[in-house]
């Protein structure tokens, strides 16, 4: 990461790994979602994931920290959400559910794969 006329700046690994970032979610947690898809872009996330130290980041690392959080709780509540709703649309599950009407809640740091109820 460098300085540049006083804008951080970051770096090639940074700014690969956000590009990947962003085609997996275009292209595997898009507007259209199945679950195959939303799988295998859990699973690239967690790659991506494994390969980001947090440790000593400086700023752009840690938007990125950040944006790829927010990635993987999308993907993995569009995966929990068997059903179409609103702008979720899922191929595999076309119609509402009243079951589902509901929130689904990740909690950090896990991010487990179940849904709570409201309280």
């Amino acid at each position: 990461m460098t300085r540049a006329n006083s804008v951080m700046v970051e770096d090639r690994a940074t700014a690969a790994a956000r590009t990947r970032l962003t085609a997996v979610m275009s292209a595997k947690v898009g507007v259209l979602r199945r679950a195959d898809e939303l799988q295998e872009a859990i699973a690239e996330l967690r790659e991506l994931h494994s390969a980001v130290d947090s440790a000593g980041a400086d700023v752009p690392e840690y938007e990125f920290y950040n944006l790829l959080t927010l990635a993987t709780q999308i993907a993995k509540s569009a995966l929990l959400r068997e059903e179409s709703r609103g702008v979720h649309l899922r191929e595999d599950f076309p119609a509402s559910a009243e079951d589902w009407v509901r929130h689904i809640t990740l909690r950090l740091p896990d991010l487990r794969l179940e849904p709570e109820e409201d309280e």
